[in-house]
């Protein structure tokens, strides 16, 4: 069985023979592999942190050259070259962690009663009936229904992706996993999408220099502390806002094809000179494999209805466009504002990690001129 090494705290271990025996499942621990997973450790197990760290302790740990050696690296994106180390949760516990903690424990009360309700589980059921329904008519070429697939799946996408990844869906790690992939085929590749935005994103958000959630749109500047680009190379001939524009309204063109071939074969993602979106280790099979309902979506129209070229080209790319329409919005406008950055943040969140949580991972802040 190959090795496992994760690092809590500092200390790097490894989770092998812990992996199978993890209530939130292995795969949880099998896509952070080799990376250092601190804030997601603390932040997952509030609800159980005396037996979490019970458990921890007597893990096996490895010494930082051999968990290097087993390809580790902590940091998704940026790292050791950082000219500073992330914010991380402290031993050290503040008056808003313990508050925080103390208004969780009154509103969840059991780890149960954190996941999915049932009136939860009857929108997934309503919202899967119409968003299957939609891909149905999409596949016999209906038009109309075509045109409102993006939002019923971004319905669908809303109530479980998100919540699946963070194992919060469900009680049984297999739905949570299974979950994962309703942001298939037109929204997203959790693949990359679980490095990138759990691993690097939620535990460093819009931090500059660790969080590749906010350089994955290449050279455009999504944070105030990003430096400007000297020469940009041009997307179909634009620059600057222009190209923002366009690249927002191509976004999940490239997170379901760019992202995962960039992954797939290393490619540095610019400006950079390595990969910010990488694959979990182990995983470019899958990977690979996860790439062809995506690529279904592009082929069957230009196959099926190719004697209507206007019909084809619709069915072909308009899924992708309102899909990139929904995911910009939702998702990309949270990056771009300085309240939701930790330089905006109160004085409190520079200094402890739940804080400035609270701060920066809100989609829309209170003074956001978005409302």
């Amino acid at each position: 069985m190959a090795m496992l090494p994760l690092r809590i705290d500092g200390r790097w271990y490894d989770l092998q023979h812990w992996a199978e025996k993890h209530p939130g499942g292995a795969w949880v621990m099998e896509f952070a592999r080799g990376r250092d997973v601190t804030a997601m450790f603390h932040a997952i197990h509030w609800h159980s942190q005396s037996r979490a760290s019970s458990i921890l302790q007597r893990l096996p740990e490895l010494h930082e050259d051999a968990a290097r050696g087993a390809g580790a690296e902590p940091y998704v994106f940026g790292g050791e070259d950082a000219p500073a180390m992330p914010l991380l949760p402290s031993s050290k516990k503040s008056a808003f962690m313990q508050e925080l903690h103390s208004f969780l424990s009154e509103e969840f009360p059991t780890q149960e009663s954190m996941k999915a309700t049932p009136e939860h589980w009857a929108l997934v059921c309503l919202f899967s009936l119409l968003t299957f329904s939609c891909w149905w008519l999409w596949f016999q070429g209906n038009m109309t229904a075509t045109l409102v697939l993006p939002i019923f799946h971004w319905l669908l996408v809303a109530v479980t992706f998100h919540e699946a990844c963070h194992s919060t869906l469900s009680t049984n790690p297999l739905a949570n996993y299974i979950f994962q992939f309703t942001a298939h085929p037109i929204f997203e590749n959790v693949f990359i999408w679980y490095t990138q935005h759990l691993v690097s994103h939620h535990q460093y958000t819009n931090e500059e220099h660790f969080d590749s959630d906010i350089h994955v749109l290449g050279t455009t500047r999504m944070h105030s502390e990003t430096p400007f680009c000297e020469n940009p190379r041009p997307l179909l001939g634009t620059y600057g806002f222009p190209q923002f524009v366009l690249k927002l309204s191509l976004a999940t063109i490239g997170s379901c094809f760019l992202g995962p071939r960039m992954a797939l074969e290393d490619t540095p993602h610019p400006p950079f000179s390595y990969c910010i979106q990488p694959a979990p280790p182990g995983k470019k099979p899958e990977l690979a494999l996860s790439m062809v309902p995506s690529a279904f979506v592009i082929l069957w129209p230009l196959f099926a209805f190719w004697s209507n070229p206007l019909q084809a080209a619709f069915l072909s790319i308009w899924p992708f466009l309102g899909a990139s329409a929904v995911w910009s919005v939702m998702v990309f406008s949270s990056h771009v504002q300085e309240e939701c950055q930790p330089a905006g943040t109160g004085d409190l969140a520079q200094s402890c990690w739940w804080a400035r949580q609270a701060e920066t991972s809100l989609d829309y802040s209170v003074a956001s001129p978005f409302w």
